[in-house]
């Protein structure tokens, strides 16, 4: 038995995720604008840093788009990809349900909510 593979849909992965990384490539840039702040490098990061602090924040996006073009083509050619989809489907429920019980068990040791954001809810906040 053939399985067709939904070669489409592997197409529109790729290109949203061509489209999210040029948005991050975009994103650092224009952050510090959205904050009236210059974007100009302006930290306690020394420069010998900076590529470690890069190559981290890089990372950290690619993950998530690595995760999305591999689902998609899973879901494209089921049969080929059925062990990423075991995997993903524990790996994932195991995540969300350690951070639960550590959330759980932070709040019944406090007896309190978790603290609120200290971000602001709007741009009125930001004047």
């Amino acid at each position: 038995m053939t399985v067709s593979i939904d070669r489409a849909l592997r197409l529109r992965t790729l290109w949203l995720a061509w489209l999210l990384c040029m948005l991050f490539h975009v994103d650092p840039g224009l952050m510090p604008l959205f904050h009236g702040l210059s974007p100009e490098i302006e930290s306690h990061v020394g420069r010998e840093q900076l590529p470690l602090l890069f190559s981290g924040m890089l990372i950290d996006f690619l993950v998530p788009v690595a995760a999305l073009v591999l689902l998609a083509y899973s879901a494209s050619d089921p049969q080929r990809w059925q062990g990423w989809r075991r995997l993903h489907f524990w790996l994932i429920g195991l995540l969300i349900n350690w951070e639960a019980w550590r959330w759980w068990r932070d709040y019944r040791s406090t007896g309190a909510r978790p603290a609120a954001s200290k971000t602001p809810s709007n741009s009125t906040e930001l004047r």
